[in-house]
């Protein structure tokens, strides 16, 4: 399983240029650049998800894989769909260079999740139900250690 995910985010890593004519996944907040560079799965911001999901998200969230990725980037973070309704969420460490930012980014990313998983379609991916998911975090005291 794990060969295979591997498999799919290099394919994803490979084709992800959307072609302007291409509208991103409702999930994607812009369309990603990107050269070649090292991807794989992190053990332990995959590890994080998993808490973090169960302690602030009550386990709704699907079980996926993070992956931490030098390639370039403009976005610190980006979470793709897959065909199995799940999704990968892809931290760039070119942006996220320290272990709380890229806490921080997860969660930014993890809240992208929830609302694909609530059917939640805001114009603004970072419109009010996503503000709200962040806000909720903040609240329940999930950044006391980041910022």
């Amino acid at each position: 399983m794990k060969k295979a995910l591997n498999f799919v985010v290099a394919a994803l890593l490979i084709f992800i240029p959307i072609s302007t004519k291409t509208m991103p996944p409702k999930c994607v907040k812009a369309p990603l650049e990107h050269t070649a560079g090292a991807a794989g799965i992190s053990p332990d911001l995959t590890a994080q998800y998993s808490t973090i999901n169960f302690k602030y998200f009550q386990g709704t969230l699907p079980q996926i894989s993070v992956v931490l990725s030098n390639q370039h980037s403009t976005d610190m973070g980006v979470t793709l769909p897959l065909p199995n309704k799940s999704f990968v969420i892809i931290i760039f460490s070119r942006w996220a260079v320290a272990p709380v930012t890229q806490t921080e980014t997860l969660m930014h990313e993890m809240c992208h999740v929830d609302m694909e998983v609530k059917g939640i379609h805001e114009f603004n991916v970072h419109g009010p139900h996503w503000q709200n998911c962040m806000l909720n975090l903040a609240k329940e005291g999930a950044f006391h250690d980041v910022w």
